[in-house]
């Protein structure tokens, strides 16, 4: 499987999780709260605690940057 951000498969779903939960969560302030979006907003941190677990140091690092906007 081809990497979209040229790193680790890994890397890729890990940062994907987590930019999915932080729309989620920009979405919660900018329209207000419901119990759906609650309940979505939930799942997305589950699931990005669960792809980040698997990391290793130099990839969780990695991730973080890209995250950041510096890699």
């Amino acid at each position: 499987m081809a990497s979209r951000y040229g790193y680790s498969a890994r890397v890729d779903r890990y940062v994907d999780a987590v930019r999915t939960l932080r729309a989620l969560e920009q979405a919660e302030r900018d329209d207000g709260k419901t119990e759906e979006r609650t309940r979505a907003i939930k799942q997305a941190r589950d699931r990005a605690v669960e792809l980040r677990r698997p990391l290793r140091g130099g990839d969780c690092g990695l991730a973080e940057r890209i995250l950041d906007g510096r890699a």
